[in-house]
């Protein structure tokens, strides 16, 4: 921590200063008054320092640079500013950092699985895939790397791999719509309309702004003669996506 040496000079400071404060009589009042007053002295420089670090750390992405600029082996830093990139759209400064927090930090799954999300982006199926299936051996009861891995098993042509992803993530995390979401599409996409409105109809109720998930339901719906039904749908979901513009 930087703030580190000023903090015990501070310390120091105080005891020596109540002394001084007093001529030289030392005892314990006298030092929580020197606390007091050089505490005071303490926070305005510290408010300083952070003002200062403030107009460095404008966005998180200037905030990791930061960090990384003094200490290029943090993990966590290397994580975060990869997933920092990647949100920028700077696709392979995101691929350096998270190649780099894999080397340091290979021991922990959440930089597998951001480094093979990353890899499914850039077009390499089968190296995110392996991402994922090494992520799920250090966190295997992890709903969202299952539900991550589904998708790509689904776009590989392994439905029955992704069905047993999904499967997995619905049963360790009934709360995580997106894992409903997914299975549903992949129900509708096998033809099998009244499985997915029922995990459409899921997806919705735990993630109600969620346009695609409406859109899905209303698909799946209309497939089964229930235009009446389908109808609230459409509407919320143009709603949505007109709030969103």
């Amino acid at each position: 921590n930087e703030f580190t040496p000023y903090l015990l000079d501070a310390i120091a400071a105080v005891v020596v200063g109540g002394t001084s404060l007093f001529g030289g009589r030392g005892g314990i009042p006298n030092t929580i008054v020197g606390l007091l007053v050089l505490g005071v002295l303490w926070l305005a420089a510290l408010a300083l320092l952070c003002h200062q670090r403030s107009l460095v750390w404008q966005d998180s992405l200037s905030l990791w640079d930061d960090v990384l600029a003094r200490h290029p082996d943090v993990a966590v830093a290397r994580l975060n500013r990869g997933v920092a990139r990647f949100e920028v759209g700077d696709l392979a400064g995101a691929r350096a950092d998270l190649d780099e927090a894999v080397r340091l930090w290979p021991q922990t799954a959440v930089v597998w699985a951001h480094r093979g999300s990353l890899r499914a982006q850039q077009g390499e199926l089968r190296e995110a895939l392996a991402d994922l299936d090494h992520a799920l051996t250090l966190a295997p009861d992890t709903a969202s790397f299952h539900s991550n891995r589904g998708r790509l098993r689904e776009s590989a042509g392994d439905r029955a791999g992704a069905r047993e992803d999904y499967d997995r993530a619905t049963a360790l995390r009934p709360d995580f719509g997106l894992a409903w979401y997914n299975r549903a599409g992949l129900h509708f996409s096998e033809s099998r309309p009244e499985l997915a409105v029922a995990d459409a109809e899921k997806a919705v109720a735990l993630l109600p702004g969620f346009v695609e998930a409406r859109l899905l339901l209303a698909q799946a719906l209309l497939a089964l003669g229930r235009t009446q039904d389908s109808c609230p749908h459409l509407a919320e979901a143009s709603r949505l996506g007109s709030s969103a513009a």
